[in-house]
């Protein structure tokens, strides 16, 4: 595992990847806004779902962004699961 570190929302969060290329990039990916772009500004919300959470890259990030909301992550994959 890796644990990595990045600024979101005013504060240093982290997070635990599987050390393998792919979940490297992919989380860089999430991180960046590549693979899900965030909105400009927050709207408000109660409750955020995270289908197919992985190991809450995501996640962590929506917590942050509405930390207001009630996040609901959701992941099959045993491994991911364990971390998330």
């Amino acid at each position: 595992m890796k644990t990595i570190k990045f600024e979101w929302c005013g504060a240093v969060r982290s997070l635990q990847v599987s050390d393998d290329p792919f979940s490297i990039d992919c989380a860089r990916q999430i991180i960046q806004g590549e693979a899900y772009p965030w909105p400009k500004a927050s709207l408000p919300a109660n409750n955020v779902m995270d289908l197919g959470a992985g190991v809450g890259e995501w996640t962590v990030m929506a917590a942050a962004f509405w930390p207001m909301a009630t996040i609901h992550a959701y992941e099959p994959h045993l491994e991911s699961f364990a971390t998330l």
